[in-house]
């Protein structure tokens, strides 16, 4: 599989691609994830005769760090822009788009701007509005009025109190990159849900019963939502599907891709 790299406004963008085959795939990955999560499910893709894209989103795996906040905009963008880019170098159009996670956050306003005939997977998707609770609704408020609170003396510290009550392990495993710190904010803070309704592609919702991270109310929102969905549950599952059983996945993708 070999990597390259586009340009993305001041950005070198990541992507793996492998040899072409009878169907293209997509795969977009979740928050702090690469390619190095997909081995075994790209392998038994490209098996069953896909071409294989994995397009890494800045500040992951290989491509360039952020050197300003994202919000979901910008990835849109970033997704529209590189599937352009597919077709102007390759002549490549796409037969299906896989998105686990926060890349599914990242697709949902994406949809309405692609082909109706694309086959959509979404695996334990990011998107729904979280069910706050009272330490997420404060963090919440904070980011609404950070430009005018966060030079006093105890915005840092409050709010990393509250983001570790929340169990924002994602947040505070950042470090001191600003950048990737305020993207993560404006990403989970976006409701995508107002989208949903407009997405006509036929979509496979992935979830497992035991995901926390994007529980399963989440799943039953979108399958609600969108038009032409269908829910597969599987139990005794958690948020790591791509890892935990590849082979379901690469097999349900290859029997529903048209």
């Amino acid at each position: 599989m070999k990597n390259k790299t586009f340009q993305f406004e001041d950005l070198k963008i990541s992507y793996y691609i492998t040899s072409k085959a009878k169907k293209t795939i997509l795969l977009l990955h979740g928050w702090q994830s690469s390619v190095k999560s997909y081995p075994k499910l790209i392998q038994q893709l490209v098996d069953k005769n896909f071409q294989v894209i994995f397009l890494e989103f800045p500040s992951h795996g290989s491509s360039e760090k952020l050197k300003k906040a994202f919000d979901v905009q910008d990835f849109n963008k970033l997704v529209l822009d590189f599937i352009s880019y597919l077709k102007l170098s390759y002549n490549i159009s796409l037969d299906a788009i896989y998105a686990h996670s926060n890349g599914a956050r990242v697709l949902v306003d994406v949809l309405p701007k692609l082909a109706s005939n694309l086959d959509v997977f979404i695996v334990a998707g990011a998107g729904v509005k979280y069910r706050k609770n009272i330490f997420q609704k404060i963090i919440f408020v904070l980011s609404k009025f950070k430009k005018f609170i966060q030079f006093l003396p105890f915005f840092k510290f409050l709010r990393r109190c509250i983001l570790k009550m929340i169990s924002a392990h994602d947040y505070l495993n950042l470090d001191s990159d600003e950048a990737l710190k305020e993207t993560f904010l404006n990403l989970i803070n976006y409701d995508a849900e107002k989208s949903l309704e407009r997405i006509f592609q036929p979509v496979h919702l992935i979830w497992g019963d035991k995901d926390t991270y994007t529980p399963l109310y989440m799943a039953h929102t979108m399958d609600k939502r969108i038009p032409n969905s269908k829910l597969v549950i599987l139990k005794n599952m958690t948020h790591g599907i791509h890892l935990k059983d590849p082979n379901f996945i690469a097999n349900y993708i290859n029997q529903h891709t048209s």
